[in-house]
């Protein structure tokens, strides 16, 4: 972005990309130097500032971890609920399917019994 859109303010709004080489081969080395600062002094704001946004909502970042490793997804409603400091609603416990059978089904008909075939696994 310093190099394409001049999003410098030591640069200035000047597109250091050369439509002949992507490398900006004829730019001087100060220039390049100059650039390689700007990029890295971009890259050093911003991973202050997400560092100091993700601690300034650390409280509700661990409450949505911990509730993921209890549960593996939130819905949209859970995550506001969550951020907002309130507390969820204890989730209805899934129920399988075999909670639901009376019995399980035949393991086979009367003929079959005693004539097992082997399985080859390869």
């Amino acid at each position: 972005m310093v190099r394409r859109f001049g999003f410098s303010g030591d640069l200035g709004f000047v597109d250091y990309e050369s439509s002949d080489t992507p490398e900006g081969a004829y730019m001087s080395d100060e220039t390049k130097g100059k650039i390689e600062k700007e990029v890295s002094t971009l890259l050093q704001n911003s991973y202050t500032e997400i560092k100091q946004m993700l601690l300034s909502h650390r409280e509700e970042l661990e409450s949505i971890a911990k509730h993921l490793m209890q549960h593996e997804t939130l819905s949209g409603d859970e995550l506001k609920r969550i951020v907002n400091g309130e507390t969820l609603p204890a989730r209805k416990e899934k129920v399988s399917i075999h909670h639901h059978c009376s019995k399980m089904p035949p393991a086979g008909t009367e003929s079959m019994k005693g004539k097992q075939r082997p399985v080859s696994i390869t």
